[in-house]
């Protein structure tokens, strides 16, 4: 059944009613290649009238697949499904729509930093013959982030149009401690950690850049090994910046294993050794034979070099 049903949306018109690139990515990833219509539904719905969040964001979701299928149902060859979705956020008696500008996001983000909130989102599905409408929700905790972390991401420009001023498939995933749900209803990708491990490695404050540290040694265990070049480097950087020399030597010269010739790194190396030299470290950090301290890294390294 499930090999037929793909097998029909694979090769027939599918419309998604909606410009989120987030929920394009989700449809994609499913292997169906949606058209995107963007609804143009005023989305004036009196909240008031609702007694749930949840039938609120299921109505949005249905007058926005309707307002797309009204366009498009004369076309010679009209849609066999249409998609569409909203999302909302709340967190007790506050409902968070999207920012309206930067001073906004970060009083958003600071009021959902280290608490849990609810994620609502409402679904429609309809065909020429059928609608389905229904919604999710789903509980997500923020980790205890700082102001620097959240201005940051506000940085990114991320926050300005997504429902709670984040969007957990981009770097705001990162600000995400746990979620107890669906996780398609939020959404997290190893790429969207990896930017945001660099983000805290670049702050100043060096308790944010030992979480970036954390981040990234994680990350290092479970990607590729050309992912783990960038997570090499940046591990080398996030610990130079605290202070631990040694370590940042090593993980630069399990990356030199790999690619000798990188000038990128090689400056790295020199500007860690000038360092060392100035306070002192550096003849200390050879007799201590420091590389030993990452064995599984030099490990990749001579492996890799081997290939």
């Amino acid at each position: 059944m499930l090999q037929q049903t793909m097998q029909v949306l694979t090769t027939t018109r599918v419309v998604l009613a909606s410009g989120s690139p987030r929920r394009h990515e989700i449809i994609k990833q499913m292997g169906i290649n949606a058209e995107v219509v963007p609804s143009l539904y005023d989305e004036d719905l009196d909240r008031s009238a609702y007694t749930s969040h949840g039938a609120y964001v299921q109505d949005l979701a249905k007058y926005k697949v309707e307002d797309v299928y009204n366009r498009l149902k004369e076309d010679p060859v009209p849609p066999s499904l249409i998609i569409g979705a909203d999302t909302m956020v709340t967190m007790g008696n506050i409902i968070y729509g999207k920012p309206k500008n930067k001073s906004h996001a970060f009083e958003m983000l600071s009021s959902l930093a280290n608490k849990e909130h609810i994620v609502y989102t409402g679904m429609c599905l309809k065909t020429p013959k059928r609608e389905i409408n229904f919604y999710e929700s789903t509980e997500v905790k923020f980790g205890d982030i700082s102001t620097e972390q959240i201005e940051l991401y506000i940085k990114s420009g991320e926050p300005l149009d997504k429902a709670g001023g984040y969007g957990v498939q981009g770097v705001g995933g990162c600000l995400v401690e746990r979620i107890n749900g669906d996780f398609y209803t939020v959404m997290v990708t190893q790429k969207a950690q990896f930017e945001y491990a660099w983000c805290l490695v670049r702050s100043k404050y060096p308790a944010d850049i030992r979480k970036g540290i954390i981040l990234l040694e994680d990350l290092y265990s479970n990607h590729s090994d050309s992912e783990k070049r960038d997570c090499l480097y940046y591990l080398a950087v996030g610990n130079a910046r605290v202070k631990e020399y040694s370590k940042a030597l090593t993980y630069v010269r399990a990356f030199l294993k790999v690619e000798p010739g990188n000038k990128q790194v090689q400056h790295l190396e020199t500007l860690i050794k000038k360092k060392m030299e100035k306070e002192g470290l550096y003849g200390i950090a050879i007799a201590g034979g420091v590389i030993i301290g990452i064995a599984s890294i030099l490990g990749l390294g001579l492996a890799m070099s081997k290939k």
